[in-house]
């Protein structure tokens, strides 16, 4: 774990939706750190039109871009051709997020 509080919520959620979106049965997952000190909200979705194993590929890509590509941001949205992911330092529930294509 980093000395960095969001950070490490930010890892967490990383973690969470790639792991937990391929295996969601709509490939649609909310999630929420669990560091209260410094909360990382996010959002996950890839496309209905691929496998299992698919949106896991996709999942595991599009983490690797963002902590290449911008590993400190306090939010962002990313796409892929077959998935989505969405972190902030805010709620964002309730708010409209992405609808499938």
């Amino acid at each position: 774990m980093s000395d960095d509080p969001y950070a490490n919520s930010m890892a967490y959620i990383l973690k969470d939706m790639v792991t937990v979106t391929p295996s969601d049965v709509d490939y649609d997952y909310s999630t929420t750190s669990p560091y209260t000190a410094a909360a990382a909200y996010g959002h996950a979705t890839c496309s209905q039109a691929v496998s299992y194993s698919d949106c896991g590929i996709c999942m595991g890509s599009i983490k690797s871009q963002i902590l290449a590509i911008c590993p400190n941001s306090l939010g962002l949205q990313a796409k892929l051709e077959h998935c989505r992911i969405r972190y902030e330092n805010y709620s964002f529930n309730g708010l409209v997020v992405w609808r499938r294509t």
